[in-house]
């Protein structure tokens, strides 16, 4: 028997986010201290802390939509497919949607004086 801590998905995402929140908890003592930081420092310290935070949440987004990929492909998919054909068939100037390897066909109201 083999000792797996990083198994699932999950642990690794509780993992991730345990690291990041120790990270920042620990640079953000840097602002702590009672001597002031130099000015390049704490914005240097303060970058860091975003992009660490960032990059998690993105981390999580990218995740989350990977897993939602296939119940989008087979509801929100055939939804929007159907919206959209719907609203090239109320295309006012050419009749509807033209047909694959077809031009449109434009019909354009008459003018008074030519």
């Amino acid at each position: 028997m083999s000792c797996r801590p990083m198994r699932t998905s999950l642990m690794l995402l509780e993992f991730l986010s345990l690291g990041t929140l120790s990270l920042t908890v620990t640079l953000g003592l840097y602002f702590a201290v009672g001597d002031p930081l130099l000015d390049t420092a704490g914005v240097v310290v303060g970058a860091l802390i975003l992009v660490i935070n960032v990059a998690l949440i993105a981390c999580f987004v990218g995740l989350v939509a990977i897993g939602s990929l296939p119940t989008l492909r087979g509801t929100v998919w055939p939804w929007l497919a159907d919206r959209v054909r719907k609203a090239g068939n109320a295309c006012c100037l050419c009749g509807g949607a033209p047909e694959v390897g077809k031009e449109p066909q434009l019909t354009l109201p008459p003018q008074d004086g030519t």
